[in-house]
């Protein structure tokens, strides 16, 4: 410890009795052990002795009790038992003799009996320096400092040796030695540096002390380069912590009885026999290459590099940043507690496996709990401590149920995994079934769980998925499904003279218990009107007659209950329609009197469809007389001039209106009555054909009311309120907006408006204007060819509401925007690629009137670009990103971007960049047909990232990298091949961009191709197979890899070679016609793979058996005629191949002729029964045999015999 007292009071240096002061002291404790052996007699005493000094010496490298009994032989161990030992020690209590085993224990103990804090320590020396060479004006803090240093770094060292000597952690570094490498190397690397820190300190205090005048700068550069290295006290306890939390978790694991599994390889035999759920404990960083470490060792060879430069290395180090390790304790705790909290909750009492396991993994560091199902990940970070609220039912069914799923904490949700299992109830006991799982993407808020069985108890449970991990499973509910309802039904008409009948029949409904329908639930109804009326059938007969009043239209359902609650009652069968009647007339060609008649004599009223019409006057009023017998008038919808039909109405309407004037009666009401339903004045709806008549009707009776002075549209008020359809549609370049708005204030409520062509007049735009307070919704029809005359009139009607708004101070611009606001804004249906730039092209124009005008417009639009599409589409050669930025702006959160087009501009590659903050995702249209120039743009699209990141610090090529990385990059949708050959394309592309620039950007690219496609394809006679190799090593994990093509260059064969031990499964492209060149490539990788095994022992033909060995082999799917072929020519040819050099290769092949086709199919005609003989011998089992063709030579026939013992079955 250093001592200053002296630096801080004056009066004891001007002392004259003093002559040195006290620099240092360092404080400890002697222990002198004495080891005596009385057995030795004087004749052996040389030979014992000797024995006695191995004894002694294995005890210095460690203070491991354990560790020294383990190092002695057997007749050490003997003869240590004889052994004496007397103990002197500073340390009092402990003093005295003993045996050598007792000795061991108290020699392990030592540095514990200087107390925690050292407090039980004696002097042992001082260093002293004499007192007219001490400076008078160093600073003190800078002593203190260096004492601080050097406390840290023995502090530090001490930690190390703890963490390796506590018998705790005994197994723990006995399973990973390479955590006891890394405890041994810092500590080292501490020892190495806390020593030279001492050199150069004392260097420093020297020359100080030394010279004519006190120079401080080069202690505090020594100071200042400590706290900028790896060694400073902001890294080195991190480290220590990371790495004492990571071994407190093994040790909690082994005290839980907890099974830990040391490698890949034994978690992966846990896996394969697991047939149950599994929750792991992972350890990501114990065993993975320490960064840290390695920074150590730079920092320590640049000191050393640079130790006769002490300028260049104080120069070096004012510019460099301390290297700080991840904070992995909470995380690791965090982790933990959840994890042993859940295996001693027992989760449920469900089938659950809980392990533990070291695999390195730097997508997660320091720890995370990985969930397998059936030997399979389902997630590599199972969050515990998230467990959404349970799932609530919306609606049962007799195959499915309906789900709502609550509102998640968590905040971006990317999908739901939603898990249910049937529930069977025997006697006593209730069995649980494995669980099945439907996944449904967010924002979705419903699922529907199809495919259940009717009747039947289910579990439910789902869990949160987004782009950090998967949430803990919810909890379970448990929900039956509903009975299977009736079937068949069958609704005729009955008719009588004051009353209908309807007779319903239908099937009995299965019975999935054996139970007995107690009675049957008919309801019935009105069309078009809400609630049901409910009559119950006296027993559980298949039939029910209801009687109706006269004139109405109704529906029926059927459900059938089986016990005296709520609760057991089928499905409602499908909902059925009583047939309707409908008269048809052509009063162009029959009397409306003959229709009168005839109508007379219906027991109730009928509906009318008039194919023509009469303008005769006596004809129109006949025809009036009709409608008190009619239930509604509608009109064929085919007929071609609706003009004739709105002239009919209004001929019509004016002789109600002349009759009611004459008679009192209320005809026109009558009119109206039988007009009034919501699709007239057609049977069916149509919006377009059916707002165009409605309002020429209004027009026409309007012009009819001025010319008369009557008042007929007051009758016609029930008409316009039910018959307005769902969407009004106009074309307000050939009708008035005035008009429009006259009916829209009829309507009950606000309706859409879709315009099919529109007026550039100011005042036609000023009328439509007042209209918007009675539209709930604007639409364009989307067929309309020019989208620019649809902004025209957009921009227009915005600047006349900011005029409005200026002068009368009411909010139109905001209602505009309400208008406007919805997802697929401006059409009724959604496309994504017109909307984009429909609403780019709008967002353009209104800046523009912004800027003529000095209005604010933009503000009111915001809503409607924050309910747009769910992806942008933008062509980047037609439009800037600069304007594609402002508008990514509004969104209120990131959506995916598809290109369809980019420009090679750096300045637009740059503003381009800048638009990847707002961008949940990437894509490139997939029809583009030249991916070259979509690998282009992204290269100068990471070139331009680049560069940013240099001059700005910031993570630029991280987030090009974010926008990428998704499983079907770079399109929407999945195409494994293309999106290959794209990959593969971007790499080669990539990796010429570092060569020729000399930045690191394929790092940052590591993730978009840890997310590539499940399956690699590639054609060897187009790209490098090192290329592939180099892609592969940036996976996860292994995949299958297809190949379309091949080269028979031998080095693309070695290089292939290489490649498969990071391939799962190796097949080739199915359509590609020649087998044979296949075999000749198979062939060819057989012997590189041989050759290679001769001179470096590596098990080569095995790593090539094992990429082969599937059931399919060597196609993705099975065909067994092609398969077997295949195989056999294979054989064939690999048998020629060891004849011709004499190397052994079949024995390797033998696991992928046994994981075979499950039917071997031949051609004896072709080929010989011999050879299908060897093979069939190295089936595990029988198997069929199938013969597309055979042999009648005697000497095959008999050969085929002794196939007989092989074959299960001959077809």
């Amino acid at each position: 410890m250093l001592s200053h007292r002296v630096l801080q009071e004056e009066t004891d240096r001007t002392q004259r009795k003093a002559t040195h002061v006290v620099m240092a002291v360092l404080y400890g404790a002697q222990a002198f052990f004495i080891f005596d052996s009385k057995h030795i007699s004087g004749q052996h005493s040389g030979a014992g002795e000797a024995d006695m000094h191995r004894v002694v010496k294995k005890m210095m490298p460690t203070f491991s009790a354990d560790q020294i009994f383990s190092s002695l032989s057997d007749t050490e161990k003997l003869n240590s038992s004889l052994y004496q030992c007397t103990l002197y020690c500073d340390v009092d209590h402990i003093n005295g003799s003993m045996t050598y085993d007792r000795a061991l224990q108290v020699y392990e103990t030592l540095p514990k009996h200087l107390g925690q804090e050292g407090e039980k320590a004696v002097p042992l020396y001082a260093w002293l320096y004499p007192l007219k060479n001490l400076g008078h004006s160093v600073e003190i803090l800078f002593f203190t400092k260096a004492e601080g240093v050097l406390d840290h770094l023995r502090q530090a060292t001490m930690r190390c040796q703890e963490i390796m000597t506590d018998s705790t952690n005994g197994c723990v570094m006995k399973w990973f030695p390479d955590l006891t490498y890394k405890l041994s190397r810092l500590s080292e690397l501490l020892q190495k540096y806390q020593s030279e820190f001492k050199r150069e300190l004392a260097m420093a205090v020297k020359t100080m002390r030394e010279s004519e005048g006190v120079d401080e700068n080069r202690l505090r550069d020594i100071l200042q380069n400590h706290d900028q290295s790896p060694f400073c006290p902001q890294s080195v306890p991190l480290w220590l912590n990371n790495k004492a939390a990571e071994v407190k978790a093994l040790n909690v694991c082994k005290t839980r009885n907890i099974p830990i599994m040391k490698s890949q390889e034994e978690l992966d035999g846990v896996l394969r026999s697991s047939n149950d759920r599994l929750l792991c404990f992972t350890l990501t960083s114990l065993e993975d290459k320490d960064p840290f470490l390695s920074t150590m060792e730079q920092h320590k060879l640049s000191v050393q590099e640079n130790t006769m430069n002490q300028s260049d290395l104080t120069g070096q180090q004012e510019t460099q940043r301390p290297f700080k390790p991840p904070d992995l304790t909470q995380k690791l705790k965090s982790d933990l507690r959840l994890f042993t909290k859940s295996y001693e909750d027992s989760r449920d009492g469900e089938n659950i496996k809980f392990i533990a396991a070291v695999i390195p993994d730097i997508s997660v560091p320091g720890s995370s709990i990985r969930l397998y199902q059936q030997g399979s990940l389902i997630t590599t970070n199972f969050l515990l401590g998230l467990k959404p609220d349970p799932v609530q039912v919306a609606e049962r069914k007799q195959s499915c149920v309906l789900l709502t799923f609550p509102q998640s904490t968590i905040r971006r949700p990317e999908r739901y995994r939603v898990e249910y299992r049937v529930m069977t109830t025997s006697f006593m006991k209730v069995s649980k079934r494995p669980w099945n799982e439907v996944v449904t993407l967010a924002p979705a808020e419903t699922c529907v769980v199809a495919g259940l069985k009717p009747f039947t108890l289910y579990q439910i449970r789902y869990s949160v998925i987004e782009h950090s991990g998967m949430s803990d499973f919810s909890k379970v509910i448990e929900v039956k499904t509903l009975r299977s309802p009736p079937e068949h039904l069958y609704v005729s008409r009955l008719l009588n003279k004051t009353m209908e009948t309807i007779k319903v029949t239908w099937f009995q409904p299965e019975s999935e218990d054996g139970a007995s329908v107690l009675h049957y639930k008919v309801d019935y109804k009105e069309a078009g009107l809400e609630g049901w009326s409910t009559m119950v059938t006296e027993g559980p007969e298949c039939k029910c007659i209801i009687s109706l009043n006269l004139s109405t239209c109704y529906r029926v359902r059927v459900s059938a209950v089986y016990g005296e609650g709520e609760g057991d009652t089928s499905e409602t069968s499908r909902e059925t329609d009583v047939p309707v009647n409908v008269w048809y007339i052509d009063l162009s060609e029959r009397k409306a009197s003959l229709l009168l008649e005839v109508l007379k004599l219906q027991p109730e009223k009928k509906p009318v469809e008039l194919k023509g019409w009469s303008d005769e006057e006596s004809e129109v009023r006949s025809f009036l007389q009709c409608l008190s017998y009619s239930s509604q008038l509608s009109f064929c919808p085919w007929r071609s001039d609706p003009s004739k039909q709105i002239k009919f109405l209004v001929d019509l309407l004016s002789q109600a209106s002349e009759w009611e004037e004459q008679t009192g009666e209320k005809t026109l009401k009558l009119v109206s009555s039988v007009c009034t339903y919501n699709t007239f004045p057609f049977p069916n709806g149509d919006n377009s054909k059916q707002s165009d008549f409605l309002l020429d009707l209004y027009s026409h009776v309007k012009d009819y009311e001025t010319q008369t002075g009557r008042s007929v549209l007051p009758a016609l008020q029930p008409v316009y309120k039910s018959a307005s359809p769902a969407v009004w549609s106009i074309d307000l370049s050939e009708r008035k907006a005035s008009l429009l708005l006259e009916v829209l204030k009829l309507q009950p409520e606000k309706k859409p408006v879709e315009l099919k062509g529109w007026s550039d007049e100011e005042s036609e735009v000023r009328s439509f204007l007042q209209c918007l307070p009675y539209i709930s919704q604007l639409r364009f029809y989307p067929d309309w060819s020019d989208p620019s005359k649809l902004i025209k009139f957009l921009v227009d009607l915005l600047s006349q509401a900011a005029e409005w708004e200026e002068q009368t101070g009411e909010k139109t611009l905001k209602l505009v925007s309400s208008v406007c606001t919805y997802r697929t804004f401006p059409f009724q249906y959604g496309d994504n690629s017109k909307q984009s730039d429909f609403l780019l092209d709008l967002y353009s124009h209104v800046k523009d009137c912004e800027t003529k005008t000095g209005r604010s417009v933009l503000p009111a639009l915001q809503p409607v670009y924050q309910s747009a599409h769910a992806v942008w589409s933008i062509d980047l050669s037609e439009r800037k990103a600069s304007l594609f930025l402002e508008v990514l702006k509004l969104q209120p959160e990131k959506k995916p971007v598809e290109l369809k087009g980019w420009s090679d501009e750096e300045s637009e590659v740059r503003s381009f960049l800048q638009c990847l903050p707002y961008i949940s995702q990437l894509s490139f249209c997939p029809w583009r047909p030249d991916p070259s120039k979509q690998i282009k743009f992204l290269v100068d699209l990471v070139s331009q990232a680049a560069e940013w990141e240099e001059q700005t610090g910031e993570k630029t090529l991280k987030l090009v990298s974010s926008v990428c990385t998704y499983s079907t990059f770079p399109y929407h949708y999945g195409n494994t091949s293309k999106q290959s050959d794209f990959l593969l394309d971007l790499y080669s592309h990539v990796k010429d961009y570092e060569t020729q620039t000399g930045r690191s950007v394929l790092p940052a690219l590591q993730p978009v191709y840890q997310s590539a496609p499940a399956v690699w394809y590639i054609d060897l006679s187009e790209r490098k197979a090192s290329l592939l190799l180099e892609v592969q090593k940036l996976q996860p994990e292994k995949k299958p890899v297809e190949l379309k093509g091949w080269s028979d260059e031998e080095s693309e064969v070695r290089s292939f070679l290489q490649c498969l031990s990071y391939i799962s499964q190796l097949s080739f492209y199915p359509r590609r016609s020649d087998p044979s060149k296949q075999i000749k490539f198979l062939v060819d990788l057989l012997s590189q793979a041989a050759e290679w095994e001769e001179q470096t022992g590596e098990k080569t033909l095995k790593l090539v058996s094992s990429v082969w060995t599937y059931n399919t082999f060597p196609f993705p799917n099975g065909d067994n005629s092609e398969q077997s072929d295949f195989l056999l020519d294979l054989y064939s040819h690999v048998k020629d191949y060891e004849t011709q050099t004499g190397r052994s290769v079949l024995p390797a092949l033998q696991p992928v002729y046994q994981s075979a086709p499950a039917v071997w199919s031949i051609n004896l005609s072709e080929r010989k029964a011999s050879l299908l003989l060897e093979v069939l011998k190295l089936q595990p089992e029988k198997k069929p045999v199938e013969l597309k063709g055979w042999s009648d030579e005697e000497s095959e026939v008999r050969s085929f015999l002794q196939y007989l013992p092989y074959i299960s079955q001959l077809r």
